[in-house]
C-alpha cells in the first residue's frame, strides 16, 4: 500500500487553521540528474516499504543570538521507535509497521560562515540562498560524520538528511516559510560548486561499490526546530513531501507579495500532516495523522 492511499484512509471532514507557526514552502519541482540516476539510485518515493536511515544536523547563522550553544537535549528521542510523537513513532504508526524511519543526530551545533543577512532574498516572493547555508554546513559535517552510515540500501545515496535550524527568517526559504522539502543544492553559484555534482553534495566517504556517497537535494529537508513538538511536526511533513505527499493547503500565496491571511487557504486545516496538522491541534501535541 502506498503512501498516497494512506492519504484517503482515514479523512473525516475539514477545518480552517488559525494561525501557525509553522509554515511549508512547498517542494521545488526538478528532474533527476546525471548523479542521481547512477546505478540503483531512485527518490525516496519510490521505496515506500522497509527501513530508511536519517540524518539530522542542527545548524544556525554565524554569530545567532540566541542561538543554540550545543544540541538540545531531546534530539536523543527524535527517532525513538516507542516515544508517541517522535519521527519513527509517526511513521511506524502512519505505515502500519511496513515502513520505518530511523536515524540520529549529529553531536554538535554547525554554524554558517556568514550571518543571517547573507542569505535572504531581497523579495518576499523569491527563494532565499539558503542552499549556499546548507552547502556549508555539509562541508563542516562531512569531515566529522561517515554519512555511509546512511545509506541504508547502499544505494550510493544518504537516505535522507534533515537540516533543523534555530531559526528561519523571512525570506531565508520563501516569504515566512518555516520548512521547505529539499535542500536547494541546484541553485548555488557555480563558484561554490567544488563538492557537487548537479544537485547532490559529494561526501568523502566511500560506499559498498567504492564511488562517495552523495547528498542529493531531493532527499533532504530544511526547517526550523524551537522545540521538540515543532521540530518533529516539520520534519514529519516535509519529509511525507519527499516520499510524494502534496501540501493538502494553497501555497500559491507564498509567491504574491505582502499577501493578507484571507488568502491563504487553509485546506485541510489541522485534519491532516500535509495541511495544517503538522504541529497537532494545540501546537504541541502533534504531529496529527496523514489525512
Amino acid at each position: 500500500m502506498s503512501y498516497r492511499i494512506f492519504l484517503i484512509l482515514i479523512c473525516w471532514g475539514f477545518q480552517t487553521a488559525g494561525a501557525s507557526d509553522f509554515l511549508c514552502a512547498g517542494f521545488p519541482s526538478e528532474k533527476l540528474t546525471a548523479v542521481e540516476t547512477r546505478g540503483a539510485a531512485k527518490r525516496a518515493q519510490d521505496s515506500p516499504e522497509g527501513t530508511h536511515n536519517a540524518l539530522v544536523l542542527f545548524a544556525q547563522f554565524r554569530s545567532e543570538d540566541p542561538g543554540w550553544t550545543q544540541i538540545p537535549e531531546w534530539s536523543g528521542a527524535l527517532f525513538d521507535p516507542d516515544l508517541p510523537g517522535s519521527i519513527s513513532h509517526f511513521y511506524d504508526t502512519m505505515s502500519f509497521g511496513r515502513f520505518h524511519l530511523r536515524g540520529e543526530a549529529a553531536l554538535r551545533v554547525y554554524e554558517s560562515t556568514r550571518s543571517a543577512a547573507h542569505y535572504l532574498a531581497d523579495d518576499s516572493s523569491e527563494s532565499g540562498n539558503y542552499g549556499q547555508f546548507v552547502l556549508e554546513i555539509l562541508q563542516q559535517a562531512d569531515q566529522e560524520i561517515n554519512c555511509s552510515r546512511f545509506d541504508g540500501d547502499a544505494d550510493g545515496f544518504v537516505d535522507a538528511l534533515f537540516l533543523v535550524l534555530s531559526s528561519t527568517p523571512s525570506n531565508f526559504l520563501r516569504g515566512n516559510a518555516t520548512g521547505i522539502a529539499g535542500l536547494g543544492l541546484e541553485d548555488i553559484r557555480i563558484a561554490d560548486r567544488s563538492r557537487l555534482d548537479d544537485s547532490a553534495f559529494i561526501t568523502d566517504d566511500p560506499g559498498p561499490d567504492g564511488s562517495f556517497i552523495c547528498i542529493p537535494s531531493h532527499r533532504g529537508t530544511v526547517q526550523q526546530g524551537s522545540d521538540f513538538a515543532t521540530t518533529i511536526g516539520s520534519i514529519c511533513h516535509e519529509y511525507g513531501q519527499l516520499l510524494g505527499l502534496p501540501d493538502l493547503y494553497d501555497i500559491r500565496y507564498l509567491a504574491r507579495k505582502n499577501a493578507p491571511p484571507a488568502d491563504d487557504s487553509a485546506g485541510i486545516g489541522a485534519w491532516g500532516l500535509m495541511g495544517w496538522g503538522a504541529l497537532g491541534w494545540n501546537g504541541d501535541d502533534g504531529p496529527n495523522s496523514f489525512c
